[in-house]
């Protein structure tokens, strides 16, 4: 079995757009039985925390969190999943030259508009760069570095270079 027949649909961009993994944590995405990945909210967690997005710190915080409040961690997990949906949507219509479907684009924008205050410079040994405020408060607030990843790329030269395989 080949890597593309064990992953089954994934993007693909060679620079690696944290919002294209995202996109890609779902199996045979564009199969009629698609193989869910984000099976649980400590599962999204580790990803987030694996992509670099997430400290080991702030994981365990958000976990413990999420112990305290099962449901305001499975809303996470659904709106994370929500979030990957509308991203694959717009990417697989981009990737098939049709439009951005307008409800998704709407879901993105509404993600970047309640996200986005966590932005902000910092600066380093090696100068600045952007990081993100963790809200330990909000257990989805990782999603805003993805959606923002998501803004970036649709607004890049690279876009032309995003294919579905």
């Amino acid at each position: 079995m080949t890597e593309n027949e064990r992953l089954g649909t994934h993007y693909h961009l060679n620079e690696g757009w944290l919002c294209l993994d995202f996109a890609n944590t779902a199996n045979w995405h564009a199969s009629s039985v698609p193989v869910e990945e984000l099976t649980s909210y400590p599962v999204l967690l580790e990803w987030a925390r694996g992509e670099g997005i997430v400290s080991p710190e702030e994981a365990e915080g958000l976990l413990a969190e999420a112990s305290r409040n099962p449901q305001a961690a499975e809303a996470a997990l659904e709106r994370a999943i929500a979030l990957r949906e509308a991203i694959y949507r717009i990417f697989s219509a981009l990737a098939h030259d049709r439009p951005a479907p307008p409800e998704d684009l709407a879901f993105l924008n509404g993600v970047l508009a309640e996200k986005l205050g966590g932005l902000w410079v910092v600066g380093g040994a090696s100068g600045f760069g952007w990081g993100w405020r963790a809200d330990p408060r909000s257990l989805d607030w990782f999603l805003g570095p993805i959606a923002r990843s998501a803004a970036e790329l649709l607004t890049s030269p690279a876009l032309a270079r995003v294919g579905q395989c």
